[in-house]
């Protein structure tokens, strides 16, 4: 998967489980920092890929595909950040930077089911 595709993914995940059962595609828009115009191309792909469904006037909601694939983003990036503060020595802000960029290069190897 895409970067950008799990860039969205999360941060839909990370959103509805903060907010709401539904994301408004401004919300979205507006926590990437990107125009609500390159957020509804992307929507269609990932609605299209079967990851997220579109309610009329609710907004984008994860399917249970995009939950999983959703989740296991997220545990790559917990994973990375620990062992990044734990057994590196880097401090909280640095490990979760890092973790960020790195964890698009792991594979599904290092997320425990």
């Amino acid at each position: 998967m895409k970067k950008s595709n799990e860039d969205y993914l999360k941060s839909i995940f990370m959103l509805q489980q903060r907010q709401m059962r539904f994301v408004k595609i401004s919300t979205l828009a507006s926590r990437l920092n990107v125009s609500p115009a390159i957020i509804s191309d992307k929507i269609k792909k990932l609605r299209e890929d079967g990851y997220l469904r579109y309610a009329k006037y609710k907004g984008i909601q994860l399917t249970t595909k995009g939950i999983l694939a959703s989740k296991n983003i997220v545990r790559r990036h917990r994973i990375l950040k620990m062992f990044l503060h734990e057994v590196l020595g880097l401090i909280w802000k640095d490990a979760n930077e890092e973790a960020e960029r790195l964890e698009y290069a792991a594979s599904q190897l290092i997320v425990i089911p």
